[in-house]
């Protein structure tokens, strides 16, 4: 059996741009999507938190806001889910948040990391060290500016940055010769909040793994 974690924020865990802090159903949600595409010859390891960056927790020092540092976290993560044959990495929206004041470049510099670690951690096990994928995110919609929520910590300036990651992700994808996929290729987010996809780009996107996995990956 195949195991894929897949690691990523709001967007892999599947808040429901419809329903508010509602998840996206099983059906529907682009990890397990991809699960039942794949079959019972592949194992599916959904990791997705909301609010999650690729590094630093978050600007409030509240309960609730502690945990947003993926880096942290990443590292115990693939040693608890190890043997691993792919990870898939979709994070960088969160970066884009106005308090935090971060470029896309940092974004790139702390992907770079990620995946420097995945290759410590499997030479540290004398485990081989698994495929990695990274997923640039779906650019943030200018329909954010008028959500009575994220407004407040996403605004034009985050709009702009967001078309910035694709490339910059794509580079870091070809610097350290791992696999990339632009997840706007596919799908999109919802303007009823500029940021979260809805179930039914949740499904396109679901499928574009897929044949990157099938076509690509794992040919």
């Amino acid at each position: 059996m195949k195991r894929i974690l897949c690691y990523g924020d709001s967007n892999t865990w599947g808040h429901d741009p419809e329903n508010g802090a509602r998840r996206v159903s099983d059906e529907y949600r682009w990890g397990q999507v991809l699960q039942q595409k794949l079959g019972a010859e592949y194992s599916v390891i959904e990791e997705g938190l909301c609010g999650r960056r690729t590094a630093g927790d978050g600007v409030l020092n509240l309960p609730e806001n502690r945990g947003w540092d993926g880096y942290e976290y990443f590292l115990p993560c693939i040693r608890s889910h190890v043997p691993l044959e792919l990870v898939i990495i979709m994070l960088g929206t969160n970066d884009l948040q106005i308090p935090f004041d971060l470029q896309p470049e940092y974004t790139g510099e702390m992907l770079g990391k990620y995946i420097e670690a995945i290759e410590e951690v499997s030479r540290l096990r004398e485990l081989e060290t698994p495929q990695i994928l990274l997923i640039s995110p779906i650019a943030v919609d200018p329909s954010v500016t008028k959500h009575e929520f994220f407004n407040e910590i996403m605004g034009a300036q985050s709009v702009e940055k967001s078309k910035k990651l694709a490339p910059i992700i794509e580079a870091v994808a070809r610097k350290y010769n791992v696999h990339y996929l632009k997840a706007e290729d596919y799908a999109k987010a919802s303007e009823l909040d500029g940021i979260h996809m809805n179930s039914q780009n949740h499904v396109l996107l679901g499928e574009a793994v897929y044949n990157k996995i099938v076509n690509d990956i794992f040919k």
